[in-house]
């Protein structure tokens, strides 16, 4: 069910201080148009944009990068702001698994995770970054290289990672990119503008 975890309970909140973007807040997820989690329910996510606004794109990528990160044949990705993302910390009891796992390697058994704890980053700024889930595993947050202009102050976020994506249009992708990467038993054409690199 989504919105609770494995065991049905609540995600209990869990905030911390703002140290990156997209930004930790308390915004309620009824004021939200989009939520979202990682598969543990470790970090939990809302994207506040006007209501029924859709993102600023939708888009199936074929790039090598996409695939091995995705660990499929192409990622279904959705752009957003990232002022409009907002990141905290959820399930209480996948908080406190990582607790007792992280107790058993160091001294301190009264540690209270932290989102940078449990939201870890690979890559950097000038060739980009992915954040995703410490604890799971689960790709989150994508931000491309600093040098391309468009994608400045925008996240990325895999499609499947929102909650009942499988039922909203506005998470439909409109176009596709590097469909020269394209597997060879999909369709050539969609009927998708096309992005990027052919």
């Amino acid at each position: 069910m989504a919105g609770t975890t494995a065991s049905g309970a609540r995600p209990a909140e869990h905030v911390t201080e703002p140290t990156s973007t997209p930004s930790v807040s308390t915004i309620a997820a009824s004021d939200a148009a989009y939520k979202g989690q990682c598969f543990c329910g470790a970090i939990t996510f809302t994207i506040v944009t006007a209501v029924g606004d859709p993102p600023i794109k939708a888009y199936l990528c074929h790039c090598l990068d996409c695939q091995r990160f995705s660990g499929s044949s192409f990622a279904h990705n959705a752009t957003f702001s990232a002022a409009d993302v907002h990141i905290t910390l959820g399930a209480e009891e996948t908080l406190q698994a990582w607790k007792a796992k992280r107790a058993s390697r160091s001294a301190s058994a009264a540690e209270v995770p932290q989102l940078d704890d449990v939201l870890s980053t690979y890559g950097n700024d000038a060739e980009g970054r992915i954040q995703f889930c410490g604890v799971c595993g689960t790709r989150l947050f994508l931000y491309c290289r600093a040098g391309i202009r468009e994608m400045r102050d925008k996240v990325v976020v895999p499609v499947g990672v929102i909650e009942d994506s499988y039922q909203d249009v506005r998470l439909a992708p409109s176009m596709e990119g590097w469909v020269k990467r394209k597997a060879c038993w999909m369709p050539e054409d969609l009927g998708l503008k096309r992005m990027g690199s052919d």
